[in-house]
């Protein structure tokens, strides 16, 4: 009895804990249901940045984080993912969505966006905390 009640709390801690992800993961669905149905990709690629950050807020501290950009960003995101698939694959787009004009995050190839989009999903499920 008393291990069935310390399961049971250790997985709601667990399911408590990782809201966060169950939430990204709902955004990132929502984003990527409006690049399909939009024309105007440059709205739903420009939330992609915001997502990373909020969800990395969630787990890591916010004085670390939130000043964070560019390449000390993308080094940060890939300490927390295994290898350099921010700072030399597709999360390397992460900062030119947040600051480039509409017309050149456009050029972003269909290709590139579907590997972005498929490594925010495993980072968002698999990330690790280390600060």
């Amino acid at each position: 009895m008393v291990s069935a009640i310390w399961l049971a709390l250790r997985w709601y801690r667990h399911w408590t804990a990782n809201r966060y992800r169950r939430t990204a993961l709902q955004r990132l669905l929502e984003i990527e249901d409006g690049l399909r149905h939009s024309d105007n990709k440059f709205n739903a690629l420009a939330t992609l940045p915001v997502l990373v950050k909020q969800t990395t807020l969630a787990f890591a501290p916010r004085e670390y984080v939130a000043n964070l950009s560019g390449k000390a960003w993308l080094a940060f995101l890939d300490s927390t993912y295994a290898g350099k698939a921010f700072t030399e694959g597709p999360g390397k787009f992460l900062p030119e969505l947040s600051y480039q004009p509409a017309s050149k995050i456009e050029e972003i190839m269909e290709e590139e966006l579907k590997s972005l989009l498929s490594l925010l999903k495993k980072w968002i499920r698999r990330h690790h905390a280390r600060v």
